[in-house]
């Protein structure tokens, strides 16, 4: 029992070590500005999208369904943007489609472009794509997330109809309780993805990729929730801040969960980088249990 333990507290510390060396406290601060620059635009193209099959006023209704990990002032203002942009004439959000959804998914690949670059400091990797190749890999990223947002909202948007169709306490517990899982499941898919396609190297086998994808996306909970609870109860950015409360509170989600996924990132390298030492290693449970060689050598 100790020696596990004894692996566990030395891989934790190889992992902080590649994050100080990496500086990526700084890096995810790159990555929540080109975020916010970014964010807009990416709202345009998934109301212009959701508008193909449904009401784009209805995204309203549902960002004000958000989970409770999100900060307050973050929803708000998202749903008030949101509002602006769905309030366009039917006729923009179907004849303008093809341009507004092109443009914003450009405008939007700000951030994506920044995502690639962090990860690829995380995997200690140089990006050798390409011009073309690197512009579509970011333009499939983007599209993706977009996607991913649709598929959010869509589930988020089972809270109202459990509501409108009045169904009995324990149906309802159960069908919200698998709509948690089936957007855990999402989020951990999505960071794995991620970590496949966005840095410049050979694609890795899949369970490589699970142990930072599911320890991000249960940090980035945790994280949310827990920001969300101090910014409610412990701080008053408003007084602070003035007008830009929001704009603050926005930056730093983004810098956070940023901080969380290259955090994912260098857990999944450290394990293949014990990997790649120790041939023998097959799995990344194995991986951290062969530390303890590394420990007494």
């Amino acid at each position: 029992m100790c020696e596990w333990v004894v692996q566990w507290v030395r891989f934790v510390q190889r992992v902080i070590e590649r994050v100080n060396n990496h500086r990526l406290s700084l890096v995810a601060a790159g990555m929540a500005f080109y975020a916010i620059l970014s964010i807009f635009p990416a709202l345009t193209a998934i109301i212009s999208m959701y508008g193909l099959v449904a009401d784009p006023n209805d995204v309203s209704r549902q960002v004000a369904m958000l989970p409770a990990n999100i900060p307050p002032a973050l929803t708000r203002m998202i749903a008030s943007q949101i509002q602006n942009i769905s309030q366009g004439s039917g006729v923009v959000l179907s004849f303008g489609l093809v341009f507004s959804i092109l443009f914003a998914v450009y405008s939007a690949s700000k951030s994506t472009r920044a995502l690639v670059m962090a990860l690829n400091i995380a995997y200690d990797e140089t990006d050798d794509r390409g011009l073309i190749m690197g512009y579509l890999n970011i333009l499939a990223l983007t599209l993706g997330g977009v996607f991913l947002v649709i598929g959010l909202l869509t589930l988020i948007g089972l809270s109202a109809y459990l509501h409108v169709a009045g169904l009995g306490y324990w149906p309802a517990l159960i069908i919200n309780g698998i709509r948690w899982v089936v957007m855990l499941a999402l989020m951990t898919s999505a960071l794995g993805m991620v970590y496949a396609f966005a840095p410049s190297r050979r694609r890795p086998h899949w369970h490589w990729l699970t142990p930072g994808a599911v320890i991000a996306t249960l940090l980035w909970l945790g994280v949310s929730l827990a920001f969300s609870f101090y910014i409610g109860h412990f701080n008053n950015f408003n007084r602070i801040y003035g007008s830009a409360a929001a704009i603050m509170v926005l930056l730093m989600w983004f810098a956070l969960s940023a901080f969380v996924v290259l955090i994912g990132a260098e857990i999944n390298a450290e394990i293949e980088a014990t990997a790649t030492r120790r041939p023998e290693v097959t799995t990344p449970i194995a991986a951290v249990g062969s530390l303890r060689q590394d420990l007494s050598a």
